[in-house]
């Protein structure tokens, strides 16, 4: 399997709306999913990625909060397809970064406590109730399938910050 270059801001790609998978046992959606997966682990500190970040138009993303030492996961190592928020509660703000955007960070406003439905690799219909980190990763894969960044929701510039380079 091989590892995608990640798509950099602005490239339009990551402005675009993604389109609903409907064939789950495509050789295309089938190689997408396993790309995103060793591209996501390529990545030491990569704790969620959408296709999109890769050049695809598929509502698809692989997240793992438990890549964060910090971070309670519930769900691990995670595939999503096709995902809608359904419930948001409790916000707060919170310092993100994104690979498609690497040279910054930003403060982030997000609901510390989600549900959302989608569906997994086979087709069949899963709904994940998500809370603190995990729920922002969430939310964070989600507005890049839906055509935003980051960056669009930082209230001004002085909550946008360089990033620290790790080696």
């Amino acid at each position: 399997m091989c590892n995608s270059e990640i798509v950099l801001y602005p490239d339009k790609v990551l402005r675009t709306q993604t389109q609903d998978v409907v064939d789950f046992f495509s050789e295309d959606f089938l190689s997408l999913v396993a790309n995103l997966q060793n591209t996501m682990d390529s990545y030491e500190h990569c704790v969620g990625l959408a296709a999109n970040q890769i050049g695809s138009n598929l509502n698809v993303f692989v997240a793992d909060a438990s890549k964060n030492k910090k971070a309670e996961s519930k769900y691990g190592n995670i595939l999503v397809v096709n995902a809608k928020i359904l419930l948001q509660e409790g916000m707060e703000v919170g310092r993100e970064g994104c690979m498609s955007v690497p040279d910054l960070t930003g403060n982030v406003h997000r609901a510390r406590h989600i549900e959302l439905m989608g569906q997994n690799e086979f087709g069949e219909t899963i709904t994940l109730k998500a809370f603190d980190f995990e729920a922002r990763v969430f939310q964070h894969e989600i507005d890049h399938l839906n055509g935003k960044v980051f960056l669009d929701r930082v209230h001004s510039s002085r909550d946008v910050f360089s990033r620290k380079r790790y080696k």
